[in-house]
């Protein structure tokens, strides 16, 4: 919503004060982990994996990153009466190991990416 609220010149909403870690992956990494498991020869009947990057971002980060990447202020409300809610970070050890997939791990590379997607729209 950061780059929707840049290109669209609306406003991103913080919930709480932006110090909340989110748990991030680039939709490809998931795209390509999800084909995977579809794949998978299961071993087990019920088996639980992680999709996701394992590493915490800070919404106040995040927003800082666009703004570089967007060359300009995202102007944004935080909304302190709404709590942020819990961070949880999911390990990814288990598909990672599994599927051999390396992660797009560059943040900046792939949310320049996903601004260049925005203006494309």
């Amino acid at each position: 919503r950061i780059f929707s609220a840049s290109v669209e010149e609306g406003k991103f909403i913080i919930i709480g004060d932006g110090n909340q870690k989110l748990n991030l992956i680039f939709v490809e990494d998931a795209a390509a982990l999800l084909k995977f498991l579809i794949f998978l020869d299961q071993k087990n009947k019920i088996e639980i994996f992680n999709v996701c990057d394992s590493t915490p971002h800070c919404v106040n980060e995040l927003l800082s990153m666009a703004e570089k990447i967007t060359n300009h202020r995202i102007p944004c409300d935080k909304n302190l009466s709404a709590s942020g809610g819990r961070t949880i970070i999911g390990d990814n050890k288990k598909i990672i190991n599994l599927s051999g997939y390396k992660l797009q791990t560059d943040l900046v590379k792939t949310l320049k990416k996903t601004y260049r997607n925005y203006l494309s729209l």
